[in-house]
């Protein structure tokens, strides 16, 4: 298993989706381009998805983060550029890196001060 840092940008009309369409919508991306997500265990396994923060409504960004968790090797340039084509206008993958497993999580990582 490996961990996936991705960088996106979110402008434009794009900003006035909720934190949980965005959610849905990265799922939805990583499942038709066929992306090997690791799911959670239990009764009802979900992909392992985590963002940085819950952007407000209305607010965009040149600098969301999410991390993913997949279940072999995968190329990242590939990986940016089917994002790319896959996403609506207003979201655009900028950066997607692998990282350490053991590195702490994203929100834990934000510093507000």
């Amino acid at each position: 298993m490996s961990k996936i840092r991705i960088q996106f940008i979110k402008t434009g009309n794009i900003k006035f989706i909720s934190h949980l369409d965005l959610s849905k919508l990265m799922e939805r991306t990583f499942r038709r381009l066929q992306v090997p997500l690791s799911f959670t265990q239990g009764y009802n396994p979900h992909p392992k998805i985590s963002f940085a923060t819950a952007l407000a409504l209305g607010v965009s960004s040149e600098g969301e983060y999410m991390d993913i968790e997949v279940e072999g090797p995968i190329d990242l340039n590939i990986l940016k550029e089917e994002m790319n084509k896959q996403l609506p206008k207003g979201i655009q993958i900028v950066e997607c890196i692998y990282v350490d497993r053991e590195e702490p999580s994203l929100m834990s990582m934000i510093d507000y001060g």
